[in-house]
């Protein structure tokens, strides 16, 4: 069943939620990491902290705002980010965002 869903992607959610305990502001970004119909394992980003979800893609897709879809791929492990880009190098370093990786003064070579 096509649920608009799609991995790679985050959404801004529509209205408030609460889900295992956390709840979850308008607003905020759900992360969708992947979907294996069907639960969707998401990471809700509530500022410093990171809330990892596994739902069911029929409860989620109600309160997603689908015109806010972005690319997402995830954290800059040095500035904490969100990296809505494919970052140029692969150094080995963890996940870093292109500009941590020019501040910091590494290179690929």
């Amino acid at each position: 069943m096509k649920t608009g869903i799609v991995e790679g992607k985050k959404y801004r959610l529509r209205r408030n939620f609460s889900f295992s305990g956390h709840n979850l502001a308008k607003g905020i970004w759900i992360r969708v990491v992947e979907i294996a119909y069907p639960i969707a394992y998401c990471i809700a980003d509530e500022g410093q902290k990171e809330v990892t979800m596994e739902i069911n893609i029929q409860r989620l897709a109600p309160i997603l705002d689908f015109s806010s879809e972005t690319s997402s791929f995830g954290n800059c492990d040095n500035c904490h980010c969100d990296i809505v880009y494919q970052p140029k190098r692969g150094l080995n370093l963890g996940y870093l965002c292109n500009e941590c990786v020019d501040k910091l003064g590494y290179t690929d070579k």
